[in-house]
């Protein structure tokens, strides 16, 4: 440093006569200046040689300056330095590792965050368009439509999501900068959802006024209660006699309908007795809170009863179909495709039965059965004839596999705790927890191991029913120690 501040110094205009002595003098560092003029190409005085001599000083503090600060610093840091001799290669690669991890354990953490939002979005919207449809059946269609809306823009953001984690499932895309992005927007997309529900569930509240319809709002639920007892009865007689006349893969999808729909009427008949005893005790905020669980067994009810109907009616067009030559009947009892003509129909079954199983055990399935359902109403959209419909019914399939296996394990470690109900000796609670009616304790809706892949909620932690709303009202009516 002081040599190019010395050399820059014999560059200036003036002094060519001491450019030479000068750069000798920076480089051997005199102690002291000399007293005498130089005579070297002619005369100058002692003064020529000052500007110099305080340049070199500068610099040598400044160079002190900097090497006492530098050794300050070492001593005193907090981060760890390479190992002496280590050289760029070894701690490169050490910290270049650490950094790895550290990204990869933050992606696998957004990806089980991705699974969550999207289980709590999916339950959300469905919970909603149960009670919408109670709302719709009291209220003008145009007093509902603006909720209607909000489902239907929350379902098209959750579907896109569904995609996208479809895509993953896939293994697309394999770079961790792209998949960070696919999960970014999926939490983003459920998040749109769930504010757009959010927003609207005051206002539902007001429009529906459960604690001062009551009343009303409980006959309602009386009345389709006895309906599907009935109902319920019949469906009971229809699986007696599939299983007379086919082979059980005929019908395996709806095989436990009968039986879980009866646990629904059990819940149905616990809360619309309570619902009662709290009007007639003028209590009209804890009947609407009783009102609003019968109606989710109410609307589970009727659509594992109206598969079972369903199922029934498909196997005997098919039976007709091999009456008239169609198709053969071994078909009919694999309960695979019944032709041609018909296979787009029977794609629309697999698709409608696994839409039934997830909704009515929402409790306890996962985000995979759930996208792979997303996945086979999408090709079914999408598909414009037989041929194109083939990956739907795949899909749908590979669903409702998914959503079982789900639902064995919460039954085999999920139903251990206690409860209010079932203290006292209420049943059907633990159906009604399954099926995603009472909520889980957990934060996360649905799924309650908290990773979005299959729960094992407990009963001792469970809140109120599900109320219109996203993640952040639909618990707002709360169990209160009711459940």
């Amino acid at each position: 440093m002081a040599v190019l501040l010395a050399a820059g110094w014999l560059a200036l205009p003036g002094v060519p006569s001491a450019r030479a002595d000068a750069l000798t003098a920076a480089v051997e560092m005199p102690a002291a200046p000399p007293v005498a003029a130089s005579t070297h190409n002619g005369s100058f005085s002692s003064s020529d040689y000052v500007l110099p001599v305080a340049v070199l000083v500068g610099a040598g503090a400044a160079a002190a300056y900097a090497y006492a600060h530098r050794n300050r610093r070492s001593l005193t840091r907090t981060t760890p330095a390479s190992a002496p001799g280590a050289g760029a290669g070894a701690g490169g690669e050490g910290a270049a590792e650490s950094r790895e991890s550290l990204n990869l354990d933050a992606l696998g953490a957004l990806d089980t965050g991705s699974k969550e939002a999207l289980v709590a979005a999916d339950d959300a919207i469905r919970t909603s368009e149960e009670e919408l449809g109670f709302a719709a059946d009291q209220l003008e269609e145009e007093a509902v439509r603006p909720f209607a809306e909000a489902v239907a823009y929350a379902r098209s953001e959750v579907s896109a999501a569904f995609r996208l984690r479809q895509q993953l499932d896939d293994g697309d895309p394999e770079d961790d900068e792209a998949r960070r992005a696919l999960l970014d927007e999926i939490v983003s997309r459920c998040a749109d959802a769930d504010e757009r529900l959010d927003a609207e569930a005051a206002a539902f509240d007001r429009l529906r006024d459960l604690e001062h319809n009551a009343p009303q709002a409980l006959a309602a639920a009386e009345a389709s209660f006895r309906t599907l007892t009935g109902r319920t009865a019949a469906a009971d007689s229809t699986l007696t006699a599939l299983h007379q006349q086919y082979e059980p893969s005929a019908f395996a999808p709806v095989a436990g309908h009968v039986e879980e729909a009866k646990d629904r009427l059990v819940f149905a008949t616990t809360t619309l007795n309570l619902a009662r005893q709290a009007l007639d005790a003028d209590d009209n905020d804890t009947a609407a809170v009783y009102v609003r669980a019968a109606e989710g067994a109410v609307a589970q009810t009727t659509l594992l009863v109206e598969a079972v109907e369903r199922r029934g009616r498909e196997l005997a067009d098919a039976e007709g179909a091999v009456g008239e030559g169609k198709v053969d009947e071994g078909k009919v009892d694999e309960g695979t495709a019944v032709g041609a003509e018909t296979s787009v129909a029977e794609v629309e079954a697999a698709v409608a039965m696994a839409e039934v199983y997830i909704t009515t055990h929402r409790g306890a399935v996962g985000c995979e059965a759930r996208t792979r359902l997303y996945a086979a109403r999408r090709h079914l959209e999408l598909a414009g004839g037989a041929a194109e419909s083939g990956p739907a019914g795949a899909l749908a399939r590979q669903a409702q596999s998914l959503a079982e296996t789900d639902v064995h394990s919460f039954e085999e470690t999920g139903n251990t705790g206690e409860s209010a109900l079932v203290s006292r000796g209420e049943g059907g609670l633990s159906g009604a927890v399954l099926g995603g009616i009472i909520l889980s304790g957990t934060d996360t809706d649905g799924a309650g191991g908290g990773d979005g892949t299959g729960g094992t909620g407990d009963l001792g932690e469970t809140g109120g029913p599900g109320s219109f709303g996203g993640g952040g009202t639909r618990r707002r009516k709360g169990g209160g120690g009711r459940f």
